[in-house]
């Protein structure tokens, strides 16, 4: 059985998400890897948390890189993130280091864009199609005074000024996409426990924006339609 797996993510995620997601994805006893020097991401900087699209010559220094035994644990894990962004000759050139990687080395691959990656990539992996339940994490930071509208509304509500204050301060797309993965992850929790119509309209809606964000809709215009259901209207 190959060792390479390629992640199917239903949405774009950061460099950092992606990493949490994969360890919590993982098996129990390659977890630690993720905090080793047996951890490596060839197309990404996880201090700046960043992803650069995957270049051939990445490839040929990962072909050589990769035959260096491991340095604290008996594998490595090695992580190419959106690998959709790879260029063709590049994702060519790992075709025959992911049929047949050391015994040594995982491959892990992600991409939130299947049509990106060449059939003969998918081919040699082992593909796992995540869903947005799992990707979505009940735990992900959400701000208390948000926290504290999705649990009062329509007790608290927000202003015309607020909303675009919100859009302001997530006008990049990475961070609009985590509030509102963090927004979905506690209405759905709270949908869970205390089964609404609101709180269903609420998790459509925050689903419904996410959609958006991964077609590339304008990051300002998505979240101020998403609050803009947190405005009192005028009777």
């Amino acid at each position: 059985m190959t060792l390479t797996q390629l992640f199917i993510f239903p949405s774009m995620v950061s460099l950092s998400e992606q990493l949490e997601l994969l360890e919590r994805l993982t098996p129990a006893e390659l977890q630690p890897i993720f905090h080793s020097a047996d951890l490596s991401v060839v197309n990404g900087d996880i201090t700046e948390n960043t992803i650069s699209p995957l270049q051939i010559e990445q490839v040929r220094q990962l072909q050589l890189n990769i035959l260096h035994a491991p340095l604290q644990y008996s594998r490595r894990l090695i992580v190419i993130a959106n690998i959709e962004l790879a260029s063709l000759p590049a994702q060519n050139a790992l075709l025959k280091l992911l049929e047949e990687p050391p015994a040594h080395a995982q491959l892990l691959a992600t991409t939130s864009d299947l049509s990106g990656v060449l059939e003969t990539v998918q081919s040699r992996s082992q593909v796992i199609q995540l869903t947005r339940g799992e990707v979505i994490s009940e735990e992900l930071p959400l701000d208390d005074e948000l926290r504290q509208l999705l649990q009062t509304y329509p007790a608290k509500t927000l202003t015309l000024t607020q909303v675009f204050k919100l859009s302001e301060e997530y006008k990049d797309r990475p961070q609009a996409l985590s509030l509102l993965t963090a927004v979905a992850a506690f209405l759905h929790s709270r949908l869970r426990a205390h089964p609404s119509p609101k709180l269903v309209q609420q998790l459509q809606a925050a689903l419904s924006a996410l959609q958006q964000l991964e077609k590339n809709a304008n990051v300002r215009l998505v979240i101020e339609q998403f609050f803009f259901q947190f405005v009192p209207t005028k009777s």
